[in-house]
């Protein structure tokens, strides 16, 4: 019964975020078909890649090993939430020097560089909600998903109502993710307790050979 309620929760969820998505992507084509809308799809189609760097398989292999001890809760938001950080800085190095090569990229670099930001948020949340999941608790973890879809939906009408522009719709894009970080940060205070826990270079290198045959499925 516990995992029939646990999954209900999360197909709901996950139907909620798609709905919210669909609509954003229809209200984005209406307003943006006749003058960007291929760059809106070009900046988000070029950054998908660079999304699997920052992540890294790192969410699902945390939520794995987590299932397995959830004691070690504290240990795995540090120490993957260090290497997340750093990968999405060598991302951002990358995106960086393909600006200063590559004349496509550098014409809408504005754009990337935003959308890139927002990815990483997002991937950062993502990451978040997976210690709902290792504790069974995906009431909460859905709760977390709707919300976050939510303020991006109330962002995307903000740029529907002052500025239909792609650069408008990334900068709030790139806002809502910075209030889902601080809303999300808080939320997870409320049910957990993590204990300080030191960066440990040993269980790193353990959690990136661990994530290496995940990044290659």
């Amino acid at each position: 019964q516990t995992v029939a309620k646990n999954s209900f929760r999360l197909l709901v969820s996950e139907f909620v975020a798609r709905l919210f998505t669909f609509l954003i992507g229809i209200w984005i084509a209406r307003e943006l078909w006749k003058l960007e809308f291929w760059v809106y799809n070009y900046v988000i189609t070029f950054i998908t890649f660079f999304v699997l760097i920052i992540d890294f398989w790192l969410t699902n292999l945390s939520f794995r090993e987590l299932s397995k001890n959830s004691k070690n809760a504290s240990k795995y938001l540090t120490n993957v939430s260090f290497i997340k950080w750093i990968l999405s800085v060598i991302t951002l190095i990358i995106i960086l020097v393909l600006n200063r090569y590559n004349d496509n990229v550098n014409s809408y670099s504005t754009l990337i560089i935003l959308y890139l930001l927002y990815s990483i948020v997002a991937s950062f949340l993502e990451f978040f909600r997976i210690f709902f999941r290792s504790e069974e608790r995906m009431e909460h973890e859905a709760s977390l998903k709707i919300w976050n879809n939510l303020i991006l939906f109330i962002c995307t009408l903000i740029f529907l109502y002052f500025d239909q522009s792609v650069k408008s719709v990334f900068y709030w894009y790139l806002v809502s993710s910075i209030i889902n970080l601080i809303t999300s940060l808080i939320y997870i205070k409320k049910f957990f307790h993590f204990e300080k826990s030191r960066l440990d270079i040993a269980f790193m290198k353990t959690i990136l050979r661990m994530s290496i045959p995940f990044f290659h499925l």
